[in-house]
């Protein structure tokens, strides 16, 4: 599932169903769309300002659909707990530069299980 419908689903949820809501602990957005490309004023951040679940956020720092700055201006508005880890110079497909480092995605994958296990306390 879509990192935008992930995150919708759970505001639905949220209201609509308790139980249900009871079994899921937390919402890992990879690569969340922000907004379209080159239409910064045009934000999808309703989503993330409902969610009352804690985020991950995995997102690329050269990703067109998600300039870091304004996803760090969404965050900020959010409600719920949320952790953030980039992927330097990755694009929205957390596609790397040409120079990119393996370790990267092993370190971003170790911040998420690390994230859940954090969730499962």
């Amino acid at each position: 599932m879509g990192a935008r419908a992930a995150v919708m689903l759970c505001s639905h949820i949220e209201t609509d169903n308790q139980e249900l809501l009871g079994n899921i602990l937390g919402i890992i957005c990879l690569s969340y769309p922000l907004h379209k490309v080159n239409k910064t004023d045009e934000l999808r951040d309703e989503p993330l300002k409902s969610s009352k679940l804690p985020v991950f956020f995995l997102s690329g720092t050269k990703d067109e659909m998600c300039k870091r700055n304004i996803l760090e201006d969404a965050l900020r508005k959010m409600k719920c707990h949320y952790k953030i880890h980039w992927l330097e110079g990755c694009d929205h497909s957390a596609k790397p530069h040409e120079n990119y480092q393996e370790d990267m995605y092993f370190n971003a994958f170790d911040d998420i299980k690390n994230w859940c296990l954090y969730l499962l306390k």
